[in-house]
């Protein structure tokens, strides 16, 4: 499975590209995605913010709104 998702990279980062410029910040959630695409898209983006997030299921949902919230401060976009 890791596989199939890692040959979607490239298409990823071109995706990103088509809809975001240099001072979009990129937050991934669910924790494989972070893990396989993570590194990819700093090398392409400098605002890739570095959080790893769980998916909010299966008992994920306080820690995934922790870690979101811990991500949106690094991306300025929340001040609480």
């Amino acid at each position: 499975m890791v596989d199939n998702l890692s040959l979607q990279i490239p298409s990823l980062i071109q995706s990103v590209k088509n809809v975001a410029d240099e001072l979009t910040n990129i937050i991934l959630i669910e924790t494989s995605v972070y893990d396989l695409a993570f590194s990819y898209l700093q090398q392409a983006f400098e605002n890739v913010i570095n959080i790893r997030i769980p998916f909010p299921a299966q008992g994920n949902q306080k820690l995934f709104y922790e870690k979101y919230n811990e991500a949106l401060k690094l991306a300025g976009y929340a001040k609480f």
